[in-house]
């Protein structure tokens, strides 16, 4: 495939783009020359025809939506000349420039054209803004998704530790072409194609020459040093990392978080759900070494993560033989069924207060270390403790002798986690059973009530309050200028974004934190404004 790009300096019969693999780095062009190169390649965009759609875009047109309401429209499509001769395929994507997103689809050209090649990178050919679009043509990648590579083989341990160093590769050298570096800030399995060769007639797995390209960088973003928050949050829940929805900046280390998920649904074949925990990877057979890994690498606090996807390839790589790492041996994870059959007894036992942070979520790096209590943890499909056999045996005593069972009281510590646990989890399901159908029900609901509360309010304007008339302006006051913006302000802030991007994605790609903020500073304001005329009245 990669041959095609020298086509396109040697088919002088065809209308073609612009040759985008210099040998030597090349000086900036003419402004005169930047603008004959725009207008060529707004004209050659009738001559690229659409195979297909993909991605997102194929899925919306399945369900008969318009894929322009997505902002992004991705396309399979073929280059053909004036002479019936054609070249490709490649994959077109087309930006809205409201959306604010695909700069690093300008740098990763610009680098490119400067004589930087890239080995887990597509080939970008074209990349020019029209008046509302940026459009983006790059090389088609022959392969199949790691997502499909891996329901394909079969999920596992041994596939992890195959495909994880190759897809690790692909991000280190995003991020090392460019400093600051490139965060690639969307990667999942369907955004990694995975290349590979059957040696000898082999199975797959064994083949040497597996290679990850890394697709879909529409919202990557440079690290900026001076920044505190990423100004646009996108991404795939499952495999994003919390700094991602703003709790901080996104870098380096949160695309480690997504390769540390990634490695997850290597090992089990399915989306995770949430952050993982110790006990979550020893109920998935994922052995204690691969398990501190991973749950060091997705760590909540950035800084208690690897630095970089080197590191984290590294760790995984070290922990081939079974054994824990010293760096993630403080994450404490718990034997699988499979390491406890082959490697005995778990070494590293977690404490019963760190099992419960690690499933209640408390995920702030010293949620994992725990507070010791007496007496070790049972491990996976162990008999519990003797101590707790015998306080067992206590409550049936009690249950036979007639006696009222009283249930032993948690301390408030662990009273929380749970709490914060079940939380989690509720929202995972909410997360997993969440689509832009179940959003638009959700936004007609709000809809729905926020009319029904605003007729209702109207009603009532000027009636007595608490058996109080107030004044007819001060009621007007009270009710469009506080009680209504409050009520419809919360509302808006519950809003799925994700339905709201389908008619409004310049308006649901602002921040809820910046929403409430404004709704709080209004009414502060008008707070005020009431006081005084009040007052004065």
């Amino acid at each position: 495939m990669r041959g095609v790009r020298s086509l396109f300096g040697t088919m002088n019969t065809m209308d073609t783009p612009h040759d985008t693999t210099p040998l030597e780095p090349q000086a900036p062009a003419h402004a005169s020359d930047d603008l004959d190169a725009y207008l060529a390649a707004v004209a050659r965009d009738d001559c690229y025809r659409v195979i297909r759609p993909l991605g997102a875009t194929a899925r919306a047109a399945a369900l008969g939506h318009d894929a322009a309401d997505l902002g992004t429209v991705t396309e399979l499509v073929q280059f053909e000349g004036a002479n019936g001769a054609a070249l490709g395929p490649f994959v077109r994507k087309r930006i809205d420039l409201s959306l604010g997103i695909g700069a690093a689809y300008e740098e990763l050209y610009a680098a490119q054209r400067a004589g930087v090649r890239f080995a887990h990178v597509p080939h970008v050919v074209e990349c020019y803004k029209t008046g509302r679009e940026l459009v983006v043509v790059s090389e088609y990648v022959p392969g199949e998704t790691l997502e499909a590579y891996v329901h394909r083989v079969g999920p596992g341990v041994p596939v992890a530790r195959r495909v994880m160093p190759a897809v690790c590769a692909a991000v280190s050298e995003l991020h090392q072409a460019f400093d600051p570096p490139i965060v690639h800030r969307d990667l999942k399995p369907s955004n990694v194609i995975v290349t590979s060769g059957v040696a000898n007639g082999g199975p797959a797995l064994e083949a040497e020459d597996l290679t990850a390209t890394l697709i879909d960088l529409g919202i990557a973003r440079r690290f900026r040093r001076d920044a505190t928050a990423d100004t646009v949050r996108f991404g795939t829940r499952a495999y994003a990392p919390p700094e991602q929805y703003g709790f901080g900046q996104t870098s380096v280390r949160s695309d480690v978080y997504a390769l540390g998920m990634i490695a997850l649904f290597c090992c089990t074949g399915t989306e995770p759900q949430g952050q993982p925990t110790a006990q979550m990877l020893a109920a998935a057979d994922v052995p204690a070494g691969l398990a501190a890994v991973i749950l060091q690498a997705t760590s909540f606090d950035p800084a208690q993560r690897y630095e970089s996807a080197g590191a984290f390839s590294a760790a995984l790589l070290g922990c081939a033989d079974g054994g824990v790492p010293a760096e993630a041996a403080r994450f404490g994870a718990v034997a699988g069924p499979m390491e406890t059959a082959q490697s005995g007894p778990a070494t590293d036992p977690v404490e019963p207060a760190q099992s419960l942070a690690a499933s209640g979520g408390l995920h702030d790096g010293t949620a994992h270390q725990g507070r010791s209590t007496s007496g070790p943890a049972a491990g996976h499909g162990e008999d519990p403790a003797p101590a707790s056999s015998e306080a067992a045996s206590d409550e049936h005593h009690a249950v036979d002798d007639g006696r009222p069972f009283e249930p032993r009281q948690l301390p408030p510590e662990q009273t929380v986690l749970i709490a914060l646990g079940l939380a989690k989890q509720a929202a995972a399901f909410m997360r997993r059973h969440h689509t832009v159908a179940t959003g638009h029900v959700w936004n007609a609901l709000l809809a729905l009530v926020a009319a029904l509360f605003v007729v209702t309010a109207t009603q009532q304007v000027g009636g007595p309050v608490d058996g109080v008339v107030y004044p007819f302006w001060y009621a007007l006051f009270l009710t469009y200028g506080i009680s209504l913006p409050v009520v419809l302000g919360v509302m808006y802030l519950m809003v799925d974004r994700k339905s709201l991007a389908c008619f409004a994605p310049r308006l649901a790609a602002r921040s809820r934190l910046r929403d409430a903020r404004n709704l709080v500073i209004y009414l502060t304001a008008a707070f005020v404004v009431g006081m005084i005329a009040s007052s004065l009245f």
